[in-house]
């Protein structure tokens, strides 16, 4: 540097590191004219990139990635950040089909508008789809996904879908997923999808030099239990749904008269909205409808009862299975009655066998052999001797 055609300032080197901004370094004349030669300034500068292993790292800052000890989790703050692009961790991709998840927390926002997400594809500032979790200065928060190929917008440039949820501060799985050219996402590790949306030309996208990771702008996040390339779901849910009965179950029945079943519930460790299925089959195989929770048979043997249920993910729980004996008319609560034509005999004493009536009473059979009376009455056999007069 000279001054006045002095040179004051040769090979000085010029440092600092104020992690709080995106500092300018330069130089500052006041009062005189200076000339500067052969100026150069190395160090880190606001979008440059730095590597851990096969992490690529770029931001404001040296220290904007920063890994726990053993890399489960990842927090990137986004001080100093000029453009939502700049502000990226990403891997090497091999895949293009492929699922990406990460739980995020999003630690605070650091302007009214803010995205966080995942990047399931990056080759450069011209080629990429970004999803994220965004809030708009006059909005509220919402899932946005963003595509772009060979320097062209896919399709609308924010796909916008609406979630109704305050995410600061909370965890937040995030899940997406590319196959050809659909992408799909899911938040909170749900069955159902709430994003799906095609870019046309995504399935034949450039994959030479293609990256996977993570995206932040104007937020300070932390992502942890991530995984960046996998075939199949991230967040699945495996666990068997619970099938509760509330009542006695009905084992027998008659023609013609109404049969209620108990009342059958699910549930699992979710809260999930579950509904177990009832179906009743009749002895001819025939399928029976319910109303109101019961049936009315119409013929006699046995119905086949069985209850089910199944979750969205297609988990199903132990099935309950029984079976009600439908008979033509109710079933006695005694044996048949004792009534009959035959005659009762008796002993020559005049006694009779009329308390013995009853159940044990059918057809009374009496004979003599050698003066004593035998008589068989139903399943049962008296003996009774007759006595000689005296003579």
């Amino acid at each position: 540097m000279t001054f006045d055609g002095v040179e004051i300032l040769s090979k000085s080197p010029l440092s600092g590191n104020d992690t709080s901004v995106s500092p300018s370094v330069g130089f500052l004349a006041g009062g005189a004219a200076i000339s500067l030669s052969k100026v150069t300034i190395s160090g880190f500068s606001n979008g440059d990139t730095l590597t851990d292993g096969d992490w690529q790292l770029r931001g404001p800052r040296p220290s904007t990635w920063t890994f726990n000890e053993d890399k489960s989790e990842l927090t990137g703050s986004y001080n100093g950040g000029t453009s939502w692009q700049q502000t990226n961790a990403t891997l090497p991709c091999n895949s293009k089909d492929l699922f990406q998840g990460a739980t995020l927390n999003i630690l605070k926002g650091t302007a009214s508008e803010y995205k966080t997400g995942l990047l399931p594809y990056y080759l450069d500032s011209d080629n990429y789809v970004f999803v994220w979790l965004s809030k708009w200065s006059d909005g509220a928060p919402s899932l946005v996904v963003t595509v772009k190929l060979n320097g062209q917008v896919i399709g609308t440039e924010w796909r916008e879908t609406s979630i109704g949820i305050n995410y600061l501060n909370t965890d937040i799985k995030l899940e997406a997923q590319i196959s050809g050219d659909t992408i799909n996402v899911w938040i909170d590790a749900g069955s159902v999808t709430t994003y799906t949306g095609t870019a046309a030309g995504l399935s034949n996208r450039q994959m030479t030099g293609a990256r996977v990771g993570f995206n932040i702008s104007n937020t300070t996040t932390a992502f942890k239990d991530f995984t960046l390339e996998s075939a199949t779901r991230v967040y699945g849910f495996t666990e068997k749904p619970v099938i509760n009965e509330t009542g006695t179950r009905p084992t027998a029945g008659v023609v013609g008269t109404s049969i209620k079943l108990p009342i059958y519930t699910a549930t699992n460790s979710r809260y999930d909205t579950l509904n177990p299925i009832i179906s009743v089959t009749a002895p001819s195989g025939k399928a029976i409808s319910l109303a109101k929770n019961a049936f009315t048979p119409t013929e006699t043997g046995n119905y086949s009862v069985n209850v089910s249920c199944s979750d969205s993910w297609g988990n199903e729980a132990d099935p309950i299975a029984y079976t009600i004996a439908v008979n033509a008319t109710a079933p006695s609560s005694s044996n048949p009655d004792s009534s009959s034509s035959a005659p009762v005999t008796t002993s020559s004493t005049g006694g009779s066998n009329n308390d013995n009536s009853g159940s044990n009473v059918g057809i009374v059979v009496g004979s003599v052999i050698g003066g004593i009376v035998l008589v068989g009455a139903g399943a049962s056999l008296f003996f009774f001797l007759k006595k000689r007069k005296a003579k």
